[in-house]
């Protein structure tokens, strides 16, 4: 295939069908998405241009204009045409019948569509990351506060699916926040990695033109250069690495909504939700069905789903750009992207639509046997036996007990003794007042004091410890913002003085 650059007759030649199905269909999508980025992006390399002398002011005034009028007429009033293959195309075409062939035609010195197109990427999931960088802290900050009010309401612990332990509703939510912090420092780490510039690397390999790529990555808000101009516009596995990061943070929000929708079933009646956020039956006039939560676990595996279909469609490709490397791979991660925020703004209903069935729940545990373990720990502690045969006399009184025996209908000094003599040949002699403070839903949580326990005062220790790490990210979040903001002002005062003449 002979290379050659597009001109007017090559764009009037493209075949109807690529026009309409492949570049029609990408233009359809990016061209509203990307619109003010472009814009963005070609004002700082205007401004860049002009500094350097390799375009003079009255021609960089006009292309500024010409941009500034693009700005304020909107997307929406820009003609595109599928013709010219994507976005950047149109941008430049509507310049150059708007500034003119002289000032028009110098917008692209000194830069290719390979580094546009990589800064373009760049520049857009680095403000979806952004945002969803605020939703993760939203949806911690929600989880946490719920935590503190629910720190004292007891509920059953469940490991397999089973009744554990006893626990607290503000334990379970300190939890959830504890991976929400992680799930927010990887798309953090994400961000870090996107913020750089490739512009200056051209088509792969640099320009002999005088630019100054550090100025242009300091107008646009970046941290710095790529280093490798064929790296600079070969690599997506930034946007690969975002898209990782906000699976797993919806799979931290389907595993919630996931405990959430076995809670708020009839048969465990342990999570109560008010009318506004639950769905209805067609017929059944009693269904309070739970949407919400069915929605965050579908969004949750669509997410998942886009970023594998963006890493495996990478896989065995060209370290070059090439539409399905850079444009066509890269459709399900901008989806995901945009899906996760509706994903994290639907959790944070969740958690604060969802309250403990507190009296439901009180008895629940009072006729459940979710507190033996503390009783095994119990003949430990009061008659010094090795934690194993504890564990043995403790599981002997239990285990061929009628089904539907409660906790309460036990003779536990009685049935304690027995199983002592059965496996340790003597009894056990626990006063019937001692056994029940075992036995205790409330003593039990209570003594949970250990790190990372369930004592209420330790939950409310957790709360404390992610708390302030979530003001330290809050922090971090709100200096990059406002880096970013500063960026954007040092790009309005440099065009002001390329406009004036400076």
């Amino acid at each position: 295939m002979r290379n050659a650059s597009p001109s007017r007759d090559h764009f009037d030649r493209v075949h109807p069908l690529i026009a309409e199905q492949i570049y029609r269909r990408n233009l359809d999508n990016e061209f509203p998405s990307t619109f003010g980025i472009i814009i963005e992006i070609n004002r700082a390399h205007t401004v860049m241009l002009a500094e350097q002398g390799i375009i003079d002011g009255d021609n960089a005034r006009a292309l500024l204009a010409a941009l500034s009028q693009m700005t304020a007429l909107g997307p929406d009033a820009i003609p595109v045409d599928p013709r010219r293959e994507e976005s950047y195309f149109n941008h430049e075409a509507w310049i150059i019948a708007h500034a003119g062939a002289e000032a028009g035609g110098r917008l692209h010195t000194g830069r290719s569509r390979n580094d546009l197109g990589a800064a373009i990427d760049r520049l857009r999931a680095r403000a979806q990351v952004t945002v969803l960088l605020g939703a993760l802290n939203d949806l911690r900050a929600c989880a946490l506060a719920r935590a503190e009010t629910y720190a004292d309401a007891l509920m059953l612990g469940y490991t397999h699916m089973q009744p554990a332990q006893p626990i607290t509703y503000g334990f379970c939510l300190a939890g959830i926040a504890a991976a929400l912090e992680r799930d927010w420092a990887r798309l953090s780490g994400a961000l870090e990695r996107i913020n750089r510039s490739p512009l200056g690397v051209a088509a792969l390999a640099g320009t002999r033109h005088p630019i100054a790529p550090a100025r242009t990555a300091e107008l646009l808000g970046y941290d710095g250069l790529v280093e490798n101009g064929l790296d600079g516009v070969a690599a997506r596995d930034f946007l690969v690495e975002a898209a990782g990061a906000v699976a797993q943070a919806a799979t931290s929000c389907s595993r919630l909504a996931q405990d959430f929708y076995a809670h708020a079933t009839n048969e465990f009646s342990s999570l109560l939700f008010s009318d506004d956020v639950v769905g209805s039956s067609s017929i059944m006039p009693q269904k309070k069905n739970p949407v919400l939560l069915e929605h965050i676990k579908g969004l949750a595996g669509q997410i998942v789903g886009a970023h594998m279909t963006t890493a495996m469609s990478l896989v065995g490709t060209h370290y070059t750009v090439s539409i399905d490397t850079i444009r066509d791979d890269l459709k399900a991660a901008w989806t995901a992207l945009d899906q996760t925020h509706v994903c994290l703004s639907l959790t944070q209903l969740a958690v604060e639509a969802a309250a403990p069935n507190g009296p439901w729940l009180a008895e629940r545990l009072a006729h459940s046997f979710a507190t033996v373990t503390d009783l095994a720990d119990g003949l430990v502690i009061e008659c010094g036996l090795p934690f194993r045969q504890a564990h043995a006399v403790v599981a002997a009184a239990v285990r061929d007990l009628p089904r539907g025996t409660s906790i309460a209908d036990m003779d536990w000094a009685r049935s304690l003794d027995a199983a002592g003599r059965n496996v340790l040949g003597r009894e056990i002699g626990l006063s019937p007042a001692t056994i029940a403070g075992y036995l205790d839903p409330g003593a039990v949580v209570a003594s949970r004091k250990s790190h990372g326990g369930t004592a209420p005062d330790e939950v409310r220790r957790q709360v404390g410890a992610l708390a302030e790490r979530l003001t330290r990210d809050k922090g971090r979040l709100e200096r990059f913002t406002q880096a970013l903001t500063a960026a954007r002002a040092r790009l309005d005062d440099a065009e002001r003085q390329v406009c004036a003449g400076a």
